[in-house]
């Protein structure tokens, strides 16, 4: 019998808003720009909406790097990110192991996949 997993299904689409504002000053020497993602998403079966605020920084300037432009390559990480380590966090349930030794070498079989 073959047991089918809620998160091998498609995504449903997500809701997002982006907020950017120009800094000066910050702890951070090169930060031009400070970028604040808020996603908002519903799982299959529920009803509650779940949300998620991510903050960014970018050395760009306003005039090298818009708001679309910003949005664009936040969502390109995301990206990269979900088919990089989809493997992982699916399929090896990486997110779930709580147990971290201090001093480890990465495992041969999952970093050959």
């Amino acid at each position: 019998m073959i047991r089918r997993d809620r998160r091998l299904r498609p995504r449903p689409p997500r809701a997002a808003s982006l907020q950017v504002v120009t800094v000066n000053g910050l702890p951070f020497s090169y930060a031009r720009q400070v970028l604040r993602i808020q996603r908002r998403r519903r799982l299959y079966g529920a009803k509650k909406r779940s949300s998620k605020t991510v903050h960014a920084v970018t050395d760009l300037p306003a005039e090298q790097a818009s708001a679309a432009e910003n949005a664009t390559w936040a969502r390109g990480h995301r990206t990269v990110e979900d088919t990089v380590h989809w493997e992982r966090d699916v399929i090896f349930r990486e997110d779930k192991c709580r147990s971290r030794p201090a001093i480890r070498p990465p495992c041969p079989l999952r970093s050959a996949t």
